[in-house]
């Protein structure tokens, strides 16, 4: 189970700063921000509706959509229909709310975010309505707002996000389920650790660490004790984080969790990375990446050969750095990430930058720009303007430059990044040095001074 994360890093060229953007794959109690409910949350409604042919439409709706062709999918969506008339006619509530959710879930599985938002909330108006909910109510109820907060999540809100899973919390705790509890506590620390409250995070896991100790649940031992290696990651304390992540490893290794084994690796390279030992960094990202292609997890094979690539980027290799990244932007447009997609064309376009290839660089960062706008990946849409306004720079057009630095400043300040915000302001100061513009210059680099202390 797991979360993709991002890490950026400043490359200072002609005294203004590219940045690099980089994917590390974290490992957590979710997947792309969050685990979708589905099979066991639709057996178990289906098992106790009171509907026996509809309960035998739900389940056997969902057998089909499993199978994972165009024409299962059809025919699941025909069962479902009918069993939803069914539920409505007899009057049972929650089989229809049940319905709802795994059309939810069908659209969320293809990437239909928004349809995918209209049918858990239509869903979970409907649970809400019932009056002396059963347990099965209860627990369907706390599925819809866990793949609710999945959604937001992949829209980019944490607040809605953060705040559906401490809805979902509560009901967890009343159950009695203290897995799906810890869980929970999980989602609920990663979704602070994205906020930058990486203390509250911590806390969310100590307490899922306790739950997950207590049952025996090793594998999730391993994946919160990651959790909490990336959050001491994020505070700085790189030591500490290469100490969680080394504990998760042993634990999966011993239960064959080849899976995590390669998703907590790629994070220890990350670490080594951050450190600047890039040779370790190479060995523990070329480790995941073997495991990722004997598991055909392309999406864990494109996260690796981007993050190899980073490496010889840093290395100053940017020819073999493009060689990874090539191999990368196929299989990121395969599995449909597209913020990845437009992180590694990103990337690209930095590497053939600095080969002094500008109007390629141009060419790739377009495209890049263009689809984090379409994601509402807001830090990427920022690193990517300012390495339009860095080519623009290198290509004499300093006006240009000027504009794209511009249009990264408010959003910088949106996304409240001191960081991303002290290397546009630089940018800037750069640019109007240039120009021979001195005292406004002076006026940027002091906003970045103030800037870098945060």
């Amino acid at each position: 189970m797991n979360s993709c994360w991002k890490r950026r890093k400043g490359y200072a060229l002609g005294g203004l700063v590219a940045v690099l953007l980089g994917m590390g794959r974290a490992e957590a109690a979710i997947s792309g921000g969050g685990e979708l409910f589905g099979e066991e949350t639709v057996e178990r409604v289906a098992q106790n509706s009171g509907s026996p042919e509809a309960d035998r439409l739900l389940e056997e709706g969902w057998q089909l959509y499993q199978q994972g062709t165009a024409e299962s999918l059809r025919r699941a969506f025909e069962k479902w229909e009918e069993a939803r008339r069914l539920y409505r006619e007899a009057g049972i509530q929650f089989g229809e709310a049940a319905i709802l959710f795994g059309l939810g879930r069908a659209y969320e599985d293809f990437g239909n975010k928004l349809e995918a938002l209209d049918h858990y909330e239509q869903a979970l108006s409907l649970v809400q309505t019932i009056e002396d909910l059963p347990t099965e109510a209860n627990i369907l109820e706390a599925a819809i707002l866990n793949n609710i907060a999945v959604v937001y999540n992949a829209l980019g809100n944490r607040q809605q996000e953060l705040n559906h899973y401490e809805q979902a919390l509560p009901i967890f705790q009343a159950i009695g389920d203290p897995v799906r509890e810890a869980m929970i506590l999980n989602n609920i620390g990663l979704a602070y650790s994205e906020l930058g409250q990486q203390k509250k995070a911590l806390s969310c896991y100590d307490q899922a660490l306790s739950l997950l100790e207590a049952v025996g649940d090793r594998p999730g031992e391993a994946t919160t004790l990651s959790n909490m290696g990336l959050a001491y990651s994020r505070l700085g304390d790189k030591l500490e984080a290469l100490n969680q992540y080394e504990s998760a490893l042993l634990i999966i290794q011993a239960a064959g969790d080849r899976f995590t084994e390669a998703g907590i690796l790629n994070n220890i390279g990350g670490i080594y990375s951050d450190v600047g030992d890039n040779q370790k960094a190479l060995e523990k990202y070329s480790q995941a990446l073997i495991l990722f292609q004997s598991l055909k997890d392309q999406s864990g094979v494109a996260t690796a050969l981007s993050n190899i690539g980073n490496i010889y980027h840093a290395l100053g290799d940017n020819h073999t750095a493009l060689d990874y990244y090539e191999q990368a932007l196929p299989l990121r447009r395969e599995v449909g990430d597209r913020s990845g997609e437009a992180t590694t064309l990103s990337n690209m376009g930095l590497a053939y930058s600095i080969l002094g290839e500008q109007q390629t660089a141009l060419d790739y960062y377009e495209q890049a720009w263009s689809l984090s706008k379409e994601v509402g990946d807001l830090s990427g849409e920022v690193s990517t303007l300012n390495n339009i306004g860095i080519v623009y720079g290198a290509l004499g057009e300093k006006q240009k430059a000027l504009d794209y630095f511009n249009q990264a400043l408010p959003l910088t300040q949106a996304l409240r990044d001191p960081s991303l915000e002290a290397t546009t302001l630089n940018n800037l100061g750069g640019i109007h040095s240039e120009l021979g513009e001195n005292q406004t210059a002076l006026d940027q680099y002091k906003d970045t001074s103030i800037n870098s202390l945060f």
